[in-house]
């Protein structure tokens, strides 16, 4: 059987996993652990009726768990309107009153865009339901209220699976209040209602009670002072409450919308507690393009805020713990794009950071996880940085840290230091604490954890485009790493540029691509005192490698649909197809699963294959089995060489897409994955070569959108989220 048959089959039994939540219902089966009854299989057996009619699997498991020590994987191989089913069994009704509202909320990963329905039951009648569609493959909150038209002693949640795929549950109960917040609105307002919202998130964030949501609809928001030439403004929002587990502080763009925060003072979301946070969905700017070098440098020993401030930092000074930070746009920060302190189960997914980083001198990079503090002593995968685009973040101003001790001024760090080290893409740093007194080792002590970067694309920055930096057992597979390295050799930077290990132990890394900007660079470079690093099926290319315990590196063009307008998809004759490391040829930490070392899908939500894997953050898919990957159907190398410059982007998208390569003649369609057609649009307003279009009524998921003009038909994919 082929490999582009066996994606297809692959694709055709995507997955959701849930973490269920249970709150107040009455319900002692519902309430094991506090976290719902995914504890393990005998308790699920005994608590939940499953019916599939042969066309699902129900499994617990313990792999990726985001919240104690297992979750519920269902596994479904059709799409269904009903069959696939799940209802807590008789011996665990609970009671329902007529009137009462009843919230149910749970953590949820699986296949983009796909849908399921929740449902209060009388026994084995329905009262009301909602359906649901999946946000992220990585853990994210759902919650959703339904209102109970009968009093019984014989409640009952069910979920219906409606498409084809494995999902993943943890359930709950109570009531919530959902927030909003719109630049016309006013603080006066009730603020719990779209039709009285209030003017500023830091409002909602204050009338914020556990479980509630924020939703945050388009406009422009500005952090107070913003403009007046002050240089130690302070953030567009402070956030110093927690969320729970049963109710997260969840702030996230209204759906459809895309709300757009400016800064030039300390940041767009300063969080000093970070604790069960979400925050999604944002388009955040900050003051670079007004600032000067000369300016920066006249501020370099003084660090004001307006030269350092970052688009969402979490300090969690006190220790933070469950941070999801996702599907956000950041760009033009001084400082770093997102970053997390001093915290443990966290997700950067998502994300596109640019231009960041640019004129601080605290020696920044673009997305990080910096000294981070066990929540507690679990040895499995706790920190995830996973499918982020990180491009053209370089630092311009040299390092400088008020608390060394300088007896000689050029030392690093100094007021003299000569070199510009850092401003890297995405990048982990002090979670080890070796007890040698360094400046740099952790003061929480020594982190127990993994830390996993899987399916991200880093270009253009300044140093290199994936660091771990004094950061044990960490997991680096299937990243895309091209042309960083951006910062002169002149500045002092090292000659390295792609993926680089520095004073680690402990480090496996598989099926990444790196593309160095000079052949003196390196694209794999270990540094310092480091052990155990291990990895294979990586593809080397344009400089050298020094990677030690990294074997069966593969030395060759990658062969990118068009890598000078940042395509890094995989050509027809790509050396990354078919050649990644299958799972059984990793090298596993204790208490992890080869499973859990291939991300299941890809950069733009393809799932990925299990024997026949792509190197690199794209694996190519054929849909409809034809033997010819998507992205290239319907066109020879040649015809796709020419037409290379036509692209989609942003990708994922939330409102609308710019198509680049067009022209007015051009007739655009749009559908879906299973060919349903959702657009038809030709004489579109082309504006040097590129048209827009609106797609925010579209469903959240995958979609395939083909150009039919002059040059041949040609079909791209988006993701809508």
């Amino acid at each position: 059987m082929g490999k582009r048959t066996v994606r297809k089959q692959l694709f055709n039994m995507s997955f959701i996993v849930f973490l269920l939540v249970m709150l107040s219902v009455n319900a002692q089966c519902l309430d094991t652990g506090g976290i719902g009854s995914f504890t393990n299989q005998p308790t699920f057996a005994s608590n939940w009726f499953n019916a599939s009619e042969g066309n699902a699997s129900y499994t617990v498991t313990s792999e990726g768990t985001y919240y104690g020590d297992a979750s519920l994987k269902v596994n479904v191989t059709v799409d269904s309107p009903w069959e696939v089913r799940m209802f807590n069994s008789a011996d665990c009704y609970f009671n329902l009153i007529g009137g009462q509202e009843y919230t149910i909320s749970f953590y949820a990963k699986g296949t983009v865009g796909n849908e399921f329905k929740v449902t209060l039951m009388d026994a084995l009648v329905n009262i009301t339901s909602q359906t649901q569609q999946v946000r992220l493959d990585e853990w994210t909150f759902y919650t959703l209220t339904l209102t109970s038209d009968v009093t019984t002693s014989e409640g009952r949640i069910k979920f219906n699976f409606l498409k084809e795929g494995i999902y993943e549950i943890v359930v709950k109960s109570g009531g919530f209040t959902t927030w909003y917040v719109d630049d016309n609105g006013s603080d006066t307002n009730a603020g719990n209602d779209m039709t009285t919202p209030y003017k500023s998130i830091s409002k909602a964030v204050s009338s914020w009670t556990t479980g509630d949501i924020i939703y945050v609809m388009d406009g422009t928001y500005r952090n107070s002072g913003y403009g007046n030439g002050e240089i130690d403004n302070g953030a567009l929002v402070n956030i110093n409450k927690a969320g729970t587990l049963n109710g997260p502080l969840v702030i996230r763009n209204y759906p459809g919308h895309t709300p757009k925060i400016e800064f030039d003072g300390s940041g767009g979301f300063v969080c000093g507690t970070g604790i069960h946070l979400e925050i999604s969905g944002f388009e955040i700017q900050g003051p670079s393009q007004q600032i000067t070098k000369e300016a920066a440098e006249s501020y370099r020993l003084i660090q004001n805020t307006y030269y350092k401030g970052m688009g969402i930092t979490v300090w969690a000074s006190g220790g933070g713990h469950h941070v999801t930070l996702h599907s956000n746009k950041v760009y033009d920060c001084p400082g770093s794009g997102v970053r997390i302190n001093n915290s443990d189960y966290c997700i950067l997914t998502n994300n596109e950071v640019y231009n960041c980083t640019l004129w601080t001198s605290s020696g920044s990079s673009a997305v990080v996880l910096a000294q981070s503090k066990s929540f507690d002593n679990k040895e499995k995968i706790k920190m995830r940085i996973t499918k982020n685009r990180v491009y053209d973040n370089l630092n311009k101003i040299h390092y400088f840290n008020h608390n060394y001790d300088c007896s000689n001024t050029s030392d690093y760090g100094c007021p003299d230091f000569p070199n510009i080290i850092d401003g890297s893409g995405c990048y982990i740093t002090r979670n080890n604490d070796r007890g040698t007194g360094e400046n740099d080792e952790n003061p929480n002590g020594q982190y127990t954890g993994y830390f996993y970067f899987a399916n991200n694309i880093a270009y253009g920055n300044g140093i290199n485009g994936l660091v771990v930096h004094k950061s044990d057992y960490s997991i680096v597979v299937n990243n895309t790493i091209y042309n960083n390295g951006a910062v002169p050799l002149s500045e002092g930077r090292q000659a390295a540029g792609g993926i680089a290990i520095n004073n680690s132990k402990e480090v496996r890394i598989y099926n990444n691509i790196s593309w160095t900007r000079f052949t003196t660079d390196y694209s794999y470079r270990v540094f310092g005192a480091t052990s155990n690093i291990k990895g294979k099926n990586n593809i080397s290319y344009n400089g050298q490698s020094n990677a030690g315990g990294v074997t069966s590196m593969i030395n060759a063009n990658p062969g990118f649909v068009d890598e000078s307008n940042f395509d890094f998809r995989l050509s027809a004759n790509s050396a990354a197809l078919d050649t990644g490391i299958a799972n059984s040829g990793m090298l596993l930490f204790s208490g992890t699963t080869a499973a859990e070392y291939t991300p299941t899908f890809d950069f733009e939500n393809n799932l990925r294959g299990v024997t026949l894997i792509d190197i690199g953050a794209y694996e190519s898919v054929d849909l409809d089995g034809n033997g010819t990957a998507d992205h290239l159907e319907n066109l020879s190398v040649d015809a796709f060489e020419n037409t290379a410059s036509t692209f989609v982007y942003p990708n994922p998208a939330k409102s609308t897409i710019s198509v680049q390569g067009i022209s007015r003649s051009d007739q655009i369609t749009i559908f879906d994955a299973r060919g349903k057609l959702y657009m038809s649009v030709g004489n579109l307003n082309i504006l040097n070569g590129k048209g827009t279009l609106e797609i925010a009524h579209l469903p959240l998921g995958l979609y395939l959108i083909k150009i039919d003009g002059a040059r041949g038909p040609k079909t791209m994919r988006f993701v809508k989220m």
